[in-house]
């Protein structure tokens, strides 16, 4: 496979988005790009899904973190991948090592791919100024706006390195194409998803 020697970070905590993971898990596993999981601990991590009524939001599968952060290096791999999640992202705001980390991809050009409440994760550490990002709907209550270049109603937007995602159920081909365009080093500044190609569901 043509990306069989790449290797992706997932950075997540408890309380992280499974079917956010699921979706890019699977694009990678048909691109032959090897996921590993990092986090603050080691261990079991909890995934959250979280549906549009509240009531039926419930705990999904445990999985097993494959490395500490403060043992790793953004060197290590060639993608960042920061699904959503409220506990995950309000988690990962406390940690002093995870600015670093995602600083690394930042100024290298690799490939990050950030979900929904991930966005507030970049915003807090000041990452996403030269970025156009995907707006999700609670982008309006957390004040995100001074601290990106600018915010677009597509479903998928591709900024640069960065590929951000509103919403579920996204379009995998468009994903796999700017990710594909990203490691062949296409970082043009700013590349809604087609209009023509459906954007994905909204966040709940």
């Amino acid at each position: 496979m043509v990306f069989a020697d790449k290797k992706a970070a997932f950075l997540i905590e408890n309380g992280f988005c499974e079917r956010e993971c699921a979706e890019v898990q699977s694009i990678f596993e048909e691109l032959g790009i090897s996921s590993r999981i990092i986090s603050s601990e080691v261990g079991l991590l909890t995934a959250w899904n979280k549906l549009d009524d509240p009531k039926n939001s419930y705990w999904g599968q445990k999985y097993a973190s494959d490395y500490k952060l403060e043992s790793v290096s953004p060197s290590q791999f060639d993608i960042l991948v920061l699904p959503g999640g409220r506990r995950s992202s309000e988690k990962l705001q406390l940690d002093k090592g995870v600015k670093s980390f995602i600083s690394g991809f930042v100024v290298s050009g690799k490939p990050i791919l950030a979900y929904n409440l991930a966005h507030d994760v970049l915003a807090f550490y000041d990452l996403l100024q030269t970025y156009h990002i995907s707006n999700y709907q609670d982008e309006k209550e957390s004040n995100i706006t001074s601290k990106v270049l600018a915010l677009h109603e597509d479903g998928i937007v591709k900024s640069r390195n960065l590929i951000s995602l509103s919403g579920y159920d996204h379009d995998k081909t468009v994903i796999t194409s700017y990710i594909k365009a990203i490691l062949e080093g296409d970082l043009s500044e700013f590349d809604p998803s087609p209009t023509s190609i459906d954007q994905g569901h909204k966040a709940a």
